[in-house]
C-alpha cells in the first residue's frame, strides 16, 4: 500500500512543489537510505517517508476485507510551514479515495502535529490513513 500512496503524492505538483526532499518509501529518512532528502551541505529538507502500518480484519465484519493502515512522516528543518501545507494536501489527495492495490477506500484518521524529530533535528507532522483492502 505504501508504494503506491506514495507514487499518489509524488505524482501531484502540488504535493512535489511542497516537498523538494521527495517522497520516500524507504525505512527512514538517513543520508544514507534517502541522500535527495539532504541538502549538499547534509541539512534536510522538506519531505515525506510513507511507512505501511499494521494489517487487522476489518471491524465491518464483511468477510474478505483488512484494514491497512499507512502514515505519512513529515519532517522539515526549521520551521513547519511547508509540512502543514502538505499534511493539508495530502488529506486532499487521499481522503476518501479508492487507492488501488486492491483498497476499498482511503479514509484520513488524524494528524499528530508539533512534533519534534531530535536524530534529524526537525520538525515532524504524522499522517495516518486506514483503508479497506480486499484480501
Amino acid at each position: 500500500m505504501k508504494a503506491t500512496i506514495a507514487s499518489i503524492l509524488a505524482a501531484d505538483a502540488t504535493f512535489a512543489g511542497l516537498l523538494p526532499g521527495g517522497v520516500h518509501t524507504a525505512a527512514e529518512i538517513s543520508r544514507q537510505a534517502t541522500p535527495v532528502a539532504f541538502t549538499e551541505d547534509g541539512v534536510l529538507r522538506p519531505c515525506c517517508l510513507v511507512k505501511d502500518g499494521p494489517a487487522s480484519r476489518d471491524a465491518s465484519g464483511i468477510p474478505g476485507l483488512a484494514r491497512e493502515l499507512v502514515e505519512l512522516y513529515l519532517y522539515q528543518f526549521g520551521g513547519a510551514d511547508a509540512i502543514e501545507a502538505a499534511r493539508r494536501r495530502a488529506r486532499v489527495l487521499l481522503d476518501e479515495q479508492a487507492a488501488g492495490d486492491g483498497a476499498v477506500g482511503l479514509v484520513w484518521q488524524g494528524d499528530i502535529r508539533g512534533l519534534f524529530d531530535d536524530p534529524l533535528r526537525s520538525q515532524l507532522i504524522i499522517g495516518r490513513y486506514a483503508a479497506a483492502v480486499r484480501r
